[in-house]
């Protein structure tokens, strides 16, 4: 029974240890992007020859911004319900073996 709970909370930690090393991925990534696209819009903007070529640029860029947050918020978001969910099934093995062994102790 330690064996197994032992088990299990390797195994989360194991699942924790990936979800951060992923998370500080997609910050990267996040951060990269948001580069990209900030220095190809000034250039834009740089090279644009009237107002509403500027508010076009403007525009896209705010709505590539909001797409790059939604891609990491929806990365994040998933990445703590896997981490949420394996907390929570070994918790609840924990639990229920705890309850089992004090059922036994009872029954004898």
């Amino acid at each position: 029974m330690l064996n197994s709970l032992k088990d299990q909370f390797q195994d989360s930690i194991t699942l924790s240890t990936r979800l951060l090393e992923e998370g500080v991925e997609r910050q990267v990534k996040f951060a990269t992007e948001l580069m990209n696209i900030s220095s190809e819009s000034a250039k834009q903007i740089c090279s644009a020859k009237s107002l509403t070529d500027v508010v076009d640029t403007q525009k896209s860029y705010l709505e590539s911004i909001r797409a790059e947050v939604a891609n990491l918020n929806t990365g994040v978001t998933t990445a703590l319900k896997e981490l949420y969910d394996s907390a929570n099934e070994a918790v609840t093995t924990a639990t229920q073996n705890a309850t089992a062994k004090t059922g036994k102790k009872t029954a004898a």
